[in-house]
């Protein structure tokens, strides 16, 4: 092939737009290698940086943007459609948990391990581990109320009577989950506490044959009883030794397993600016080529704020923001470019209302 001018010229050309690239991100990198800033705490108003690549991110459903797990690594979808098949992590838990709340890492950790609330609801005792494990300890106070609230004994006989208040329902069993949570830049070690149902397969069975029957009477009830309490001996098929399953659920491994998610997703999050790095905001409408009423967030932020989205976004390659007004996440933009500007915009926001109510809101904190 001959080489000619317009060869010459092309490759001048790429090189030209390679060099000025390579220039502009030394400018970046450079520009906010000596920045260091001060971690901070989630706020009234918060941009949170989710790192996708940990398997979260961020979807919008019902024109709000919801934190979800994502179960297939190979794709990414943003639908309705498409929601529904995800697991949703509740926002308000996962913000206070950033903020060291134990109480609200509690509920992460059972949402996150899906450990349903309603599955507490039956229950008619809540028993912290502590107490349960004195009580399979042989304690003469706890282990007899132990038995009395489970409605069977620790090695797995049924009562003579029937008590269906403790029967049906089980107990709650509160356990300690050590859980190591980013704050402010440092790992801190958080106790939450854990709550699990347990049943034993004999109260199971009842509750099964008891909402199978419509308005049983307690004849029927008691020739159940006694059909099923025949079968928990040596052999039978509801036959379980209660103190062995109770152990279960207090082993350390276990419950230590349950810290796994929580500790994973919250550090996927970096707190990047809240309320203090915002000068002020307004928003406008408008109407896409869809003939949809959208609505734009912007904020005008400090030059704190700016270098901290600045260094944030020119170290990561994989992110979502994830936009928070008083615990609503409203938006979700993926971010592809570096984040260098004194202005942020949430664009396409398709729930005006909220937009609307956010300005005001940071508007309001600003005066």
């Amino acid at each position: 092939m001959k080489w000619n001018a317009s060869y010459t010229a092309a490759l001048v050309g790429v090189a030209a737009i390679a060099a000025v690239f390579a220039g502009w991100k030394a400018y970046n990198a450079f520009e906010v290698s000596g920045f260091h800033p001060t971690p901070v705490k989630p706020g009234k108003v918060t941009l949170i940086g989710i790192d996708t690549s940990a398997g979260y991110h961020i979807i919008v459903a019902n024109e709000v943007a919801q934190l979800a797990e994502q179960q297939d690594k190979r794709s990414r979808s943003s639908g309705e459609e498409d929601a529904k098949n995800l697991r949703r992590i509740p926002i308000r838990e996962f913000l206070q948990s950033l903020q060291g709340d134990a109480v609200a890492l509690g509920r992460l950790t059972m949402s996150l391990n899906k450990i349903s609330e309603e599955e507490l609801t039956g229950s008619k005792s809540t028993w912290k581990s502590e107490d349960i494990q004195k009580a399979l300890d042989g304690d003469p106070i706890l282990k007899p109320k132990l038995e009395s609230d489970l409605h069977i004994s620790l090695d797995g006989t049924p009562p003579p009577e029937i008590r269906l208040g403790t029967l049906l329902g089980g107990i709650t069993v509160d356990c300690p989950v050590k859980i190591k949570v980013p704050i402010e830049g440092k790992v801190e070690v958080i106790e939450a506490r854990v709550q699990q149902p347990y049943m034993s397969k004999f109260a199971h069975q009842m509750e099964k044959e008891i909402g199978e029957r419509f308005n049983p009477t307690k004849e029927s009830i008691a020739g159940m009883y006694r059909n099923n309490a025949s079968k928990t001996g040596k052999g039978g098929t509801l036959n379980e030794d209660v103190a062995k399953s109770l152990k279960d659920i207090l082993d350390p491994k276990k419950l230590q397993d349950l810290a796994e998610k929580p500790e994973h997703l919250l550090s996927s999050a970096t707190v990047l600016i809240n309320e203090s790095h915002i000068r002020d905001a307004s928003y406008r409408e408008w109407e896409g080529n869809d003939r949809k009423q959208y609505a734009d967030i912007s904020m005008g932020v400090t030059e704190d704020g700016k270098r901290r989205l600045w260094k944030y976004s020119e170290s990561k390659h994989d992110f979502q923001l994830m936009f928070i007004v008083n615990d609503v996440a409203l938006a979700a933009p993926t971010i592809t470019s570096t984040l260098n500007q004194d202005n942020v915009t949430i664009a396409q926001l398709p729930n005006r209302t909220l937009a609307k109510n956010a300005t005001e809101f940071i508007q309001g904190l600003k005066k």
